[in-house]
């Protein structure tokens, strides 16, 4: 059971990923027909204030407190199905 919500996850998160390329793709053939350079499209992204291994070690602890969360999941769900 697990895994098949692991997997229903995983395909959800994919779908939205090609829906949101397909979408942006449409808009840049958009652009592209009516002259627009696809580059003007978006605008730049503005560069992050202050250090960047601060950004690196955020992302970390939240990689390591959701692991933490699985593995409390797994280990709980391990403990309720080895019943007698």
């Amino acid at each position: 059971m697990v895994f098949a919500s692991s997997i229903a996850i995983g395909i959800v998160i994919g779908l939205v990923i090609y829906l949101g390329k397909r979408l942006e793709h449409k808009e840049i053939l958009a652009a592209i027909e009516k002259g627009i350079p696809p580059f003007k499209l978006r605008p730049p992204e503005p560069e992050s204030i202050g250090p960047k291994w601060i950004k690196y070690i955020t992302q970390g602890i939240i990689v390591l407190a959701v692991a933490a969360a699985f593995a409390l999941g797994f280990e709980r769900l391990s403990v309720h199905s080895s019943g007698p």
